[in-house]
């Protein structure tokens, strides 16, 4: 008896130090998050601020910890993150590049990385509102001016990578042919077919792969743990039948 209670001592004592260890690993992943954006803002601060040099360098010094922000999403969103990430490193410090391109392609980089944490952040959902509301005013419109276009693909650019990472494959696609045809609305016969078509594809469901991803961990680790809480208790229950009944042997044999 006094067996068995050890034994059921020591699988409790193992059921805890996995849970913690979970849970930790749980942390940790989310304290890479919170560091891979606090890496974004400092570079687009240092961007804004003029000081590329000291961008480049900040972005190559920290650019694993945006991709380990990246390493548990789908091999797609890891290229799109990696192919940011060098984008910036290249053109951060080319002086034939002009600011407010610079500063573009550093809000791509913490866009897509703020919204691989968490797909409702602030920046995102009203970069994306304004996009599409520019877009609204523009179908609205009969005569469109070049600028007007000019800020539209100039903003679709900036979100393009985040839209990348949040559709599938097809409707990524579709939303990009959608956009092509309005930065080429003067060549549109059917302007109101064009407006029923983006009207569409904002009814997209955009559900981030990497908050999918974080409900699938947090499921495995409750069918892991809820596992070995049941495998725990049925080795005690068996080791306890086994002990009564020997002990109900030796009593019929005494």
């Amino acid at each position: 008896m006094r067996h068995s209670k050890n034994n059921k001592f020591y699988y409790i004592i193992c059921f805890l130090l996995l849970f913690t260890f979970l849970t930790k690993t749980s942390q940790v992943t989310y304290a890479n998050e919170k560091e891979a954006s606090s890496v974004t803002f400092q570079y687009e601060r240092y961007i804004s601020e003029g000081r590329y040099d000291l961008a480049r360098q900040w972005l190559v010094r920290h650019h694993q910890t945006l991709m380990n922000s990246a390493k548990n999403e789908q091999v797609k969103n890891q290229n799109v993150i990696r192919d940011l990430i060098f984008e910036n490193i290249d053109h951060v410090t080319k002086t034939e590049v002009p600011k407010n391109q610079k500063l573009q392609k550093a809000m791509s980089l913490v866009i897509a990385v703020n919204t691989l944490e968490n797909q409702n952040n602030s920046i995102w959902l009203n970069s994306k509102e304004s996009l599409e509301n520019s877009v609204l005013a523009v179908l609205s419109k009969n005569n469109v001016s070049e600028n007007e276009l000019i800020k539209i693909e100039t903003h679709w650019q900036m979100l393009q990578p985040t839209y990348q990472i949040i559709l599938d494959d097809d409707q990524y696609e579709e939303l990009k042919a959608t956009y092509n045809r309005i930065l080429h609305i003067e060549e549109e016969t059917d302007k109101e077919n064009l407006q029923a078509v983006f009207r569409e594809t904002q009814l997209i469901d955009v559900i981030n792969p990497a908050v999918e991803g974080n409900y699938v961990s947090f499921y495995w680790m409750i069918f892991i743990v809820g596992g070995i809480i049941i495998v725990t208790l049925a080795y005690v229950a068996f080791k306890k039948y086994k002990g009564e009944k020997k002990k109900k042997q030796k009593q019929h044999i005494s």
